[in-house]
């Protein structure tokens, strides 16, 4: 029998913790000096995208050239939303957060 005091976090806190640890990873990877690598390469791919469909509306046929557009507009959104939202993620680690105040039971004139 232990005697040992225990305590479970609740699924808020649990997600919290999640939070800040997501951010927190993804902040050390866009810090890292290979991320203005990843993002070249990102953009470099994009653009051989672009060029590659421009190119293509000659010898492709209406429906294989619509598709192709349609692959292009879905990876540009792709690097658009993963930019967003790596963006978003970081900035929760520069929100300060801080602890709610313990309740001043003299402040409730007896309402509870």
């Amino acid at each position: 029998m232990s005697n040992e005091l225990q305590f479970e976090l609740n699924e808020h806190e649990l997600e919290f913790l999640h939070k800040l640890h997501n951010a927190q990873a993804l902040k050390e990877m866009t810090d890292h000096p290979g991320w203005p690598i990843f993002v070249a390469l990102s953009s470099n791919i994009i653009e051989r995208m672009e060029n590659e469909h421009l190119n293509s509306a000659g010898r492709l046929d209406r429906d294989k050239y619509w598709v192709q557009g349609a692959e292009l507009g879905g990876a540009r959104k792709y690097a658009r939303l993963l930019t967003e939202s790596v963006a978003h993620q970081k900035s929760v680690l520069e929100q300060k957060f801080v602890p709610r105040e313990p309740l001043n039971i003299s402040e409730l004139d007896g309402d509870l």
